[in-house]
């Protein structure tokens, strides 16, 4: 999918993105993020899932995956800014940068649990609703 012509209509909302996003107004690389990570992600991970405990383990995890887009956008910036030669703060930098690696161990801790739930879901199906 073209995220620049990509119809805003097309594009998977998860509920936790407010109403008030417009999705057209937003930089192109920011679209293409929703268009094709983060709605497919949806899709597979929550509307598509099997049970009420998938779907919660999805929303989750792809709560984590638009925070890591988000904070790999800020990223950017900080970098366009070293490379213009505006240094941003080095703390501030190094503060976002852990931050940024914290979100990236939770999402995989995240990962890990939906892994094993739909591990244990194929051994003992009968036992999940």
């Amino acid at each position: 999918m073209d995220p620049e012509n990509s119809n805003p209509a097309e594009i998977v909302r998860p509920y936790f993105i407010p109403a008030a996003v417009d999705f057209k107004a937003l930089p192109a690389e920011a679209r293409a993020a929703l268009t094709e990570i983060v709605g497919p992600a949806y899709k597979t991970l929550v509307t598509h899932a099997d049970s009420t405990l998938e779907r919660l383990a999805g929303v989750t995890l792809v709560f984590l995956l638009t925070l890591e887009v988000l904070d790999q956008f800020q990223l950017g910036r900080e970098f366009e800014e070293a490379v213009v030669g505006e240094f941003a703060n080095p703390d501030k930098r190094a503060k976002q940068i852990g931050r940024h690696l914290r979100l990236i161990a939770s999402k995989q801790t995240q990962l890990d649990f939906l892994f094993k739930l739909r591990n244990a879901k194929a051994k003992y199906g009968r036992y999940f609703p």
